[in-house]
């Protein structure tokens, strides 16, 4: 069976979609798949025995003020004919909207992924550009879908909400095992590090966190350390240096990204992870941080409720309260407490997000999209 993929760029290593989408490519030759990867940049997932090809190309310009190129569709839509399904990762580029013209115009099933871009806030962000564009080409395009995969029952509900009637198969994004032991050893000064780790972004909550810290007890905060850590855009980087250093306290550590055994040294040598985001589709820090044995706050605004039915962290309102109140309380565990829920977050990870295991989901989706949806759906196909 053959399958063609288009993916945004895959060069921004901050990015989850650099992350999950490769995975996803490569569970799918892995079960027998033969897939032909379209994207931009200088990323190269090509394998040895072929069955993956990917095909580059550099983003030349921009069409509603969107990256585009002119190479990469031609490619792909040529290639239709020999197809037996296509699977579109995002939203927003003129390459979405010309392939799922050509495949619909062909009769070649196409399923999306829109990565969160169904959200109320990804939608109103740039809304003069993205309000024509969806009126005009995107949301005909969307409804010709054969079928939606989403990550999570929230990303089910942002499809339903715009009043797509297609299927949607929920099938979450996998997370890699961890390279590195947790290791909690007890800092030179006794402290215990709270973590932030991910890009800097207003939607990302980072000021509120810096809120609710700077309101928390002393006495709590005094054998803790907040610890920043991600990519952002100079000026916002500059906006939260600035408010760090106007708080005038010493144990908020705020430095640059940090990738591959680096990053997993940075989760294995904190103590309690923190995502305060106003909206996530799937947020794989989040898993990334259960997975390295620590116990995770954040907000109802990601579809984490699972860690704390499994004791795990805490899934709490992204407000002020929800936040300082968890933060109350997790920081006044012990650490012996925080390990404990940490290891119940690396058997939830295990149990529920093996790559194996959604690769298979995923390639099971798939024949059955292809084969015209006509038998009954596995359980996690939602259905109207």
């Amino acid at each position: 069976m053959k399958i063609s993929v288009l993916s945004p760029c895959l060069d921004n290593k901050a990015s989850g979609l650099s992350m999950c989408i490769p995975a996803y490519v490569r569970q799918a030759a892995g079960n027998g798949w033969n897939v032909s990867l379209y994207s931009k940049g200088k990323t190269d997932l090509s394998n040895n025995n072929k069955t993956i090809k990917h095909y580059r190309v550099p983003a030349e310009k921009k069409w509603f003020g969107m990256p585009a190129s002119e190479q990469l569709c031609p490619q792909l839509i040529n290639a239709l004919p020999q197809q037996d399904i296509v699977h579109i990762h995002g939203i927003w580029t003129w390459e979405v909207a010309r392939v799922c013209m050509a495949s619909h115009k062909l009769n070649k099933p196409f399923i999306v992924s829109p990565h969160g871009s169904f959200s109320n806030i990804a939608m109103q962000n740039k809304s003069w550009k993205k309000k024509p564009a969806w009126g005009i080409f995107f949301r005909s395009c969307m409804q010709n879908a054969a079928a939606f995969h989403v990550t999570s029952e929230k990303e089910l509900m942002e499809v339903r909400k715009l009043g797509f009637k297609q299927p949607v198969a929920i099938i979450p994004i996998g997370i890699d095992p961890v390279p590195l032991e947790p290791s909690k050893t007890v800092q030179i000064d006794n402290k215990r590090t709270l973590l932030y780790l991910g890009r800097l972004h207003p939607i990302k909550g980072v000021e509120l966190l810096l809120e609710c810290w700077g309101a928390l007890n002393p006495c709590l905060k005094r054998n803790w350390r907040l610890k920043i850590v991600g990519p952002a855009e100079p000026e916002y980087r500059r906006k939260i240096a600035g408010r760090i250093d106007a708080m005038h306290e010493d144990d908020i550590v705020l430095s640059g990204p940090v990738y591959g055994d680096e990053k997993w040294a940075c989760m294995a040598g904190s103590d309690l992870y923190v995502l305060p985001s106003k909206t996530e589709n799937f947020a794989i820090s989040v898993g990334e941080a259960l997975a390295s044995g620590l116990p995770v706050i954040t907000t109802t605004q990601t579809p984490w409720q699972g860690i704390e039915e499994k004791g795990c962290g805490w899934w709490v309102q992204g407000d002020f309260d929800g936040i300082k109140g968890a933060l109350t309380l997790a920081m006044g565990k012990t650490q012996d407490e925080l390990a404990g829920m940490g290891a119940a977050g690396r058997a939830y990870i295990h149990q529920n997000f093996c790559w194996d295991d959604i690769g298979k989901q995923m390639s099971e989706f798939y024949h059955w999209v292809a084969g015209g949806m006509q038998d009954k759906p596995k359980p996690f196909i939602h259905r109207v």
